[in-house]
Formats: structure tokens, sequence, C-alpha cells
């Protein structure tokens, strides 16, 4: 074999060992970009699996949340559609809360708490008493003045007191014989001034006025009282009303110091010349 052919023999070697070593750099520089690609490709699997973790972690609080929230908000209306509206005739809820802040608020009230006590007072005090008239004049009053039409009206001795006392036990109306408007006034604010237009002593609308006996007569026989205490007015001595008057007991007074007339033919009539004489003053510890 000659040196050409040896020549050619080595060229031809090294050419295929050079083309060997290229495609194994190829391939050892392909092989390591696809693994650079895995690995990227894993760190974003990665990531974004922790994304999604977080991103689903968070929806699930938010629906958590969401959900409770309507759940609350359920329970809310679940209660109000089975709770029945307040009546405005109805008083507040029986809780104890309510029930304090009500006692609380009643015994801070002390006009509710008087108002309450004065009306349960006046009640329990006319249930089952017995109904009294007294005409007023000459019996619990008296006018030392001899014209009628200038009345200078006064209490007799202790009467204010008696009819305290007999308001306890009777429902009191008193009738007054009037001769003008400034006598009807001049009364009025006497009966003011002494306290005793109140429930429960004389309520005011049992107070009735009258011009004449006759007018007086009826009135007392529309009550019906169980007594009736009578002693006239300025110029008569009330011997009429007595002779005329239908009721269980009387009381006649005597008029301005002068002897009360003794044919009357009544068996329930009692005389005396003052009210504090009476058994009904005894009756109440006068």
């Amino acid at each position: 074999m000659g040196y050409s052919s040896f020549a050619t023999a080595i060229v031809s070697i090294a050419i295929y060992w050079y083309k060997k070593q290229l495609a194994y750099q190829k391939q050892q520089q392909r092989t390591s970009n696809e693994k650079d690609i895995i690995t990227m490709d894993d760190d974003q699997l990665h990531m974004n699996h922790r994304k999604r973790l977080h991103i689903t972690t968070n929806k699930n609080a938010l629906m958590m949340k969401r959900s409770s929230s309507t759940f609350t908000n359920l329970s809310n209306q679940n209660r109000q559609l089975f709770s029945p509206p307040p009546s405005p005739f109805s008083l507040p809820s029986a809780s104890p809360t309510s029930a304090a802040s009500v006692a609380s608020s009643r015994s801070v009230s002390p006009l509710g708490s008087w108002s309450s006590r004065l009306l349960d007072g006046v009640i329990s005090n006319i249930r089952g008493k017995k109904k009294l008239t007294i005409s007023l004049k000459n019996t619990i009053l008296w006018n030392p003045s001899r014209d009628v039409n200038n009345p200078n009206h006064a209490f007799h001795e202790n009467t204010v007191s008696l009819l305290n006392k007999l308001a306890q036990v009777y429902d009191i109306y008193v009738i007054i014989h009037m001769n003008s408007n400034e006598e009807r006034n001049q009364i009025h604010q006497l009966l003011v001034n002494a306290n005793l237009l109140n429930p429960l002593v004389i309520d005011e609308c049992k107070v009735l006025w009258c011009t004449s006996e006759q007018g007086k007569l009826h009135v007392i026989n529309h009550i019906n009282p169980s007594v009736h205490i009578e002693g006239g007015w300025e110029d008569d001595n009330g011997s009429n009303i007595i002779e005329n008057l239908q009721v269980e007991r009387m009381i006649w007074i005597g008029h301005q110091g002068r002897a009360v007339p003794m044919n009357s033919t009544k068996i329930n009539v009692e005389i005396a010349d003052k009210i504090l004489y009476t058994s009904i003053a005894k009756q109440v510890g006068c």
C-alpha cells in the first residue's frame, strides 16, 4: 500500500472522529437543554401548584365566610319570619332584661306609682260603701251674715276632720242650696282650700248645686242614699225635706240655734243640735 492511500485513510478516520465528536457534543447540549426545560417546567408547575393551592384556600375561606354570613342572614330571616310582629297593644317581651327595665322604670317613675296607688285606693274605698248625702248648709257650713245676698260662709268646728273620717266609711255626696253664683264660688273655694275635693274624700262630680228645696229633694231621691243629713238653708230649717224624703235613715240638724220641730211622724229620723253630736260622728270616732 502506498503513502497516498495511508494518508487518505488517516484523513478519513480524523473526519469520522470529528463528526462523531461534534454529534456527541450536540447530543450533550440537546440533553442539557431538555433537562433545563424540564427543571423549569417542574419549577413552574410547583409554583403554579402552590399558587393554585393558595388561590383555592382563599376561595374556600371566602366561600366559608360567605356561607357563614349567608347562614346568619338566613337564620335572622327565619327568626323574623317565624316571630310574629309585636302588637301595638301588647306589653314588652317578658325577658329578664325587659322585666328588669320595666321594674326599674316603675320604681323610677313616682308619678305613675302614685297615680296607680291613688286609683287602687279610690276603687277599694268606693267598693262596698254606702251612699251618704249631706246638705252642706247648717251642718258642715254656717253663715253668720243675715244678708243672703252677701254670704260669709265658714266651716263649723272640726267638721273638715269629720268629713275626712266619714269618707273612709261612706261614699259622700254633698248638696248645696245656692242663692247666687258668688255664693257658689265662695263655697267651692272653701272646699278647695280645705283639700276636700279629691277622690279620696269628695269627688268633685259629687258636689251638687241647686237653687230650690224642691230641686234638692229631687236630687237626693235620685241618689237614693242610705243616710241623709239635713240642715235646711238660710230661710228654712229643712222640715219639708225630712217629711218628703224616702230614705233608710235621716239625721236632722238644728237650724241656727233654733230647736228642731219634734212633730215629725217618721221614726227613722235622728235629731241633733250639731252634726258632731250625732251617732254618725260617734261611728267614726269624732
